[in-house]
């Protein structure tokens, strides 16, 4: 499975935005889940890293699962979570965008 984005559209051309994303996704219990502990999760965003040849970056590190700091990215970006819930990008979220 993959997770794509448009990085020219908003909120996905904001880079904290992506990074929270990225940090929300636990691609370890997904792996478990999805496939019964048969597959293991990838740092990149291709499925098979081998495959896709110079459009990986050996160096590029993936991010952990950490709510957290996803969270942290999300208030960088400017998404505040007005209920308190936690879930700052459901339907009851302000968006404050720099104009």
């Amino acid at each position: 499975y993959e997770l794509g984005f448009n990085v020219n559209t908003y909120p996905a051309s904001i880079p904290e935005f992506r990074k929270a994303i990225a940090h929300s996704v636990d691609r370890e219990n997904i792996c478990s889940i999805v496939f019964s502990g048969h597959a293991r999760s990838t740092e990149t965003t291709f499925l098979m890293p081998s495959s896709a040849h110079d459009f990986v970056n050996p160096d590029a590190r993936g991010c952990e699962y950490n709510l957290g700091k996803a969270r942290e990215l999300l208030a960088e970006a400017g998404f505040e979570d007005i209920d308190g819930d936690g879930n700052e990008l459901i339907d009851d979220a302000i968006i404050s965008e720099e104009e």
